[in-house]
């Protein structure tokens, strides 16, 4: 084993970051869906007020997740992508090689999926949305599915000018 092979398994090409708080944002928005849902579905006589604050916590938490892949799928230093994640054979590849555009563009429609599930919580368990929600939902709506936009684009991008694997 060479030092240039430690190097490649044990961390990013030189000059490229890891893209690890990355996949750690993703997790976290899963997890706040996972909490959010569980709330307005098992929390019914909760206060309103502390509803709408579980809502606005969950629609903050998903558009950075949506940004910070923006911005792994995105960023590049001197032409080259600067987000670096490791591959299942243990290489760093660059981030924005592990994601196809198919599944950014299916993002929006299982998020809809979910957005309907946790919607259905909130009429049927707690009154309905409260204005300061629906703003809220509508910010989200906006700043996340243009993130997405912006990251569909730079993986088909991507996807177009990279060499093919011979493999």
């Amino acid at each position: 084993m060479t030092f240039g092979s430690l190097v490649q398994y044990y961390g990013p090409p030189p000059g490229s970051r890891s893209a690890t708080w990355i996949v750690y944002t993703t997790l976290t928005v899963y997890a706040a869906y996972a909490a959010a849902i569980t709330w307005t579905w098992a929390v019914s006589p909760a206060s309103r007020a502390t509803t709408t604050a579980v809502l606005i916590g969950l629609f903050v938490v998903s558009t950075a997740g949506c940004v910070a892949q923006a911005i792994g799928t995105g960023s590049r230093r001197d032409g080259r992508p600067t987000y670096y994640a490791m591959n299942r054979d243990g290489t760093w590849v660059p981030f924005v090689a592990l994601i196809t555009p198919r599944r950014v563009a299916t993002g929006p429609a299982i998020g809809a999926a979910i957005l309907a599930v946790l919607t259905a919580g909130v009429f049927l368990r707690h009154s309905g949305p409260t204005m300061l929600d629906v703003v809220a939902f509508g910010v989200y709506t906006v700043a996340a599915n243009g993130a997405m936009a912006l990251s569909y684009r730079h993986v088909r991008n991507y996807h177009r000018s990279a060499p093919v694997d011979p493999q």
